[in-house]
């Protein structure tokens, strides 16, 4: 059974963050499966599931903030620190996910959004390039990873590759064997 999410199932759990919103409306207290929120009260900002600042946004009913790690110059940072770092930038867990649902959804809450959805791309990237190489140095008699700050997106290329790679060193182990076994049976043999 392969366990392998894509990314509108990544896109599924990301929804339940809460975000920032303002909205222009005016509610009580809504009560939904998971929590209670609100009151709306319009320019006052609360904090809500993602889904349901989408759904909003949507019906034209608030403004997205978007988190703080979506500022230019903090994802400026978290790109540099990336380039320059053999380990992985701390980043919140859904950040692929949560800023493709916005640039897609909020794309007027967001400014420099342009630059920011390139950033995102090149913080992904970057990441991406990183566990291929650690995927690379991984030897069969030491297969021990230990990352930390690794996103909810990057496990899932993780396991694809993690996946990949011990099916071709199990093969290869598998083909030697044979070899050995077939050399060791041809030196029995009798003459």
């Amino acid at each position: 059974m392969e366990i392998e999410l894509s990314m509108a199932e990544t896109e599924f759990f990301a929804e339940s963050q809460l975000i920032t919103i303002v909205p222009n409306f005016r509610e009580d207290q809504i009560i939904l499966l998971c929590g209670q929120f609100g009151p709306f009260r319009p320019s006052i900002p609360l904090d809500v599931p993602l889904w349901l600042a989408i759904f909003l946004k949507k019906q034209h009913k608030c403004q997205i903030v978007p988190p703080s790690w979506m500022d230019l110059e903090v994802l400026s940072n978290k790109v540099e620190v990336e380039r320059k770092t053999e380990g992985f930038a701390e980043i919140d867990f859904h950040y692929l996910e949560t800023s493709s649902m916005l640039l897609t959804h909020a794309q007027e809450d967001i400014k420099h959004k342009s630059v920011i959805g390139r950033l995102i791309q090149d913080l992904y990237d970057l990441r991406t390039a990183k566990i291929r190489d650690i995927i690379k140095e991984l030897k069969p008699e030491n297969s021990k990873l230990k990352l930390t700050n690794i996103a909810a997106i990057e496990l899932q290329t993780l396991r694809r590759l993690l996946v990949c790679t011990f099916d071709t060193i199990s093969q290869i182990n598998r083909k030697e064997e044979q070899v050995e076994d077939e050399k060791n049976n041809e030196n029995a043999a009798p003459q």
